[in-house]
């Protein structure tokens, strides 16, 4: 590829600017190191959540605890988009914020004082669920207020590989503070939400202000026009779609599949953490790599030929019976997964309105939420019907399948980031 420095814009006779150092715009680099800060704390506390869950119930325990918190993201993450882009996406992000605060907090004292039984657990989990079907979308909003039209790709790309990496990090602090004891988990997740609803108070969008009507029957009526606006434009229904296939059927072959395949072939759970481990290490390789780049200039042939190319990686992860193979195809899978979520979110961005991009966000988080335990569950049941491998196959083929009939959308094949999309 040419240097965009160097290329002469053949319509006007001048040269495009060169990419501009990302980490110059102070307010989005302050925004990453918030969410790092937020993640960090995200990772320890559901980790030791999962583990006290576990010394309380068992695995039954860890079911409900863990699973309870995505009935809110799905019924609510569409809602709380919405009001979000009314009210404004920081203000909801720093009450989202503070209020995990305090349940951390309370979560914490109750441990300390008299104990947090599994009712208590469950309780806290759905909160946390509510919580973060407002933060989410909100959250995406604010990036995207943050940064230039030029800077989406690189910007979703550093948003992605600082996730991956806190994530990694929370849950290694997680295992090592819970040790001591839960309430301690709690106490530090609760001290990281206030640092980061403190931090954004200074963080001011300079690109774009959002629009905010807290006028009674405004936000139903806000609703309403997102969802014209998704079905008007073919572009973002690709990318629901795309959510929905890669969501239902990549993580059901990636969290059910690979896992149920490690144990029939008697590996230890090593095996599986290795596995897991090499995915994220390539997902963090591509983002920094990918960070320095512009991005393509097709990023819609450019999510949809990774998808294909990830499906393909994580297939073969699932067939292997070589751990080393199923390491290296699975960190190549991650250096492919990578540009997926990343170009995906740039280009939903891009493609909506700065006054409802809260509320498609919450439209790619109910997809999401709602795509992940159906297609897990739908795993499941072929898995029983027709056996392991064919429900493996049949997984990874859809995937593949699906992903390459959005070859036939051209609005999203055509879709760039440097021009307003229909």
């Amino acid at each position: 590829m040419s240097n965009p420095a160097q290329t002469a814009d053949s319509s006007n006779g001048t040269q495009a600017q060169p990419a501009r150092n990302i980490f110059g715009n102070q307010a989005f680099s302050g925004y990453l190191v918030l969410r790092f800060v937020s993640l960090v704390g995200d990772g320890a506390w559901w980790i030791a959540l999962a583990w006290e869950a576990g010394r309380l119930a068992h695995g039954t325990g860890i079911g409900l605890v863990m699973g309870i918190g995505g009935v809110p993201r799905l019924l609510l993450s569409f809602v709380g988009g919405s009001l979000a882009d009314y009210f404004g996406v920081k203000r909801t992000m720093i009450v989202s914020d503070l209020s995990a605060a305090v349940i951390s907090a309370m979560t914490a004292v109750l441990w300390f004082t008299r104990g947090a039984p599994l009712a208590v657990l469950i309780a806290v989990a759905l909160c946390f669920g509510i919580v973060d079907a407002f933060y989410g979308p909100s959250s995406m909003a604010f990036a995207r207020a943050l940064l230039a039209d030029d800077e989406l790709a690189r910007g979703s790309s550093l948003r992605q590989t600082a996730s991956s990496v806190a994530q990694l990090l929370g849950t290694l602090a997680g295992g090592l503070i819970v040790t001591v004891g839960f309430g301690w988990v709690a106490a530090f997740d609760s001290a990281t939400f206030i640092v980061v609803g403190a931090g954004l108070a200074f963080i001011r969008p300079g690109r774009r202000h959002f629009v905010q009507r807290p006028v009674a029957g405004e936000q139903i009526r806000g609703m309403r026009h997102a969802v014209g606006r998704i079905r008007r434009s073919p572009v973002l229904r690709g990318l629901l779609f795309s959510s929905l296939i890669v969501n239902a059927c990549g993580m059901a072959l990636i969290n059910v599949g690979i896992v149920a395949r490690v144990q029939q072939l008697g590996w230890p759970s090593s095996a599986l953490a290795a596995i897991d481990m090499l995915m994220a290490v390539g997902l963090i390789v591509s983002g920094i790599g990918f960070a320095k780049w512009r991005g393509p200039v097709r990023p819609g042939i450019a999510i949809i030929l990774s998808s294909v190319l990830a499906g393909a990686l994580t297939l073969g992860v699932f067939t292997s019976s070589n751990l080393l193979l199923s390491c290296v195809l699975s960190f190549l899978s991650g250096i492919f997964l990578m540009p997926v979520g990343a170009l995906s979110n740039a280009l939903a961005m891009k493609s909506a309105p700065s006054d409802m991009v809260g509320a498609l966000n919450g439209a790619i988080m109910t997809v999401s939420m709602g795509s992940m335990p159906l297609g897990s569950f739908a795993f499941g049941i072929l898995a029983a019907t027709w056996g392991l491998g064919a429900a493996g196959y049949a997984t990874g083929l859809t995937l593949i399948g699906g992903c390459l009939c959005l070859l036939g959308i051209r609005s999203l094949t055509n879709a760039t980031l440097t021009e307003e999309q229909p």
